[in-house]
Formats: structure tokens, C-alpha cells, sequence
């Protein structure tokens, strides 16, 4: 059967809640424990962009057929300058708390011991995994560009407004 995956990456924007759990988990409103220092880039699109990717995607006919593409856009914020923007906006005191590794690691596997003491049969939480969480990588989509002929928001100015202004005050009203 002919397929296009399109695998969108942090879609933020208008219809969103600011509060993203890509950061890292909010156990409220102020506190962000983070997947890991919160230091690196997050792969971030608009969901704008990612909307048009998947049009792109549809119009494209043949090129696209059997292809993974990641959707994702031309700005990479860290959580930490994420949360910096979002406090600005919303006025509130937010505070990103980074998580070691192996904190997160002993967590997932308390979990994991207390499932299966259940009689449940889950996986064994594995060190990838959680380091995955944080994403630490940056993405090449000059491919998914060309092939889609789509272009991702590359302003770092459009982003924080549309991405995570707008999402924001939509909250506030």
C-alpha cells in the first residue's frame, strides 16, 4: 500500500496549550521539572507550518510516496528560553527544574516495579528512552523541504509571537 508518513515534531501555536509537555512535566502551572538540563534546541514547528507540510504532502502526488518526513521548523529554542518567553507573557514566575538522567531513570523504574508487582507485563524502562525525552538532536529537513517544496518559519521573531505569545493570551483571556 503506497504511504507518506509525516512525523511533526513540537507543534506549538494558535489552538495550543503553552504548556508543553516536550519541555519537560509541569506538575503545575510555574514548575517545570525538565527531561534534561533544558539547555538544547527543541525541534519546534508552528502548527501553521505544519498544516501547510501536510498539504505540501497531499499535493505532491508520486515524489512523496513511500518517504518519512519530520516536521519540523526552522527554530530551534531551548525549554529554558521557551519558559523565559512564556513568563514574559503570562507574568508568572516560572521555574525550570532540570532532571538528571538517572533521577528520571529511578522513577521509570519504580514505576515499572510497581506495574509488574501488579501482574502487569511491561517493558523494562530503558536509558534511551528517557535521554530521548530531551531531544537532543537537531533535525535535517532540507530534504522534506526540497521534496515538499515547503519551507518552515525560520524567524525566531514569528515564532515566539505565533508559537507561544498567541497560545499565551489565549489562555489569559
Amino acid at each position: 500500500m503506497p504511504v507518506t508518513i509525516q512525523r511533526p515534531g513540537v507543534v506549538v501555536g494558535e489552538g495550543g496549550v503553552p504548556f508543553h509537555s516536550a519541555l519537560g512535566l509541569f506538575n503545575n502551572d510555574q514548575h517545570c521539572q525538565g527531561w534534561n538540563d533544558g539547555r538544547n534546541g527543541l525541534a519546534f514547528v508552528l502548527v501553521e507550518d505544519c498544516a501547510s507540510a501536510i498539504v505540501k504532502a497531499l499535493q505532491a502526488g508520486d515524489a512523496v510516496l513511500g518517504r518519512t518526513d519530520n516536521i519540523v521548523g526552522g527554530v530551534y529554542m531551548s525549554a529554558r528560553e521557551y519558559l523565559e518567553e512564556l513568563r514574559l507573557v503570562l507574568g508568572r514566575p516560572l521555574k525550570f527544574h532540570p532532571q538528571p538522567i538517572w533521577l528520571q531513570q529511578s522513577g521509570e523504574v519504580l514505576k515499572w516495579a510497581i506495574k509488574r508487582a501488579g501482574g502487569r507485563a511491561v517493558d523494562f524502562p530503558t536509558t534511551r528512552d528517557i535521554r530521548s525525552r530531551g531531544m537532543p538532536c537537531k533535525w535535517d529537513i532540507s530534504e522534506t523541504e526540497r521534496v515538499l517544496d515547503w519551507r518552515p518559519n525560520y524567524d525566531p521573531a514569528r515564532f515566539i509571537e505565533r508559537g507561544i505569545r498567541v497560545p499565551a493570551r489565549a489562555m489569559l483571556d
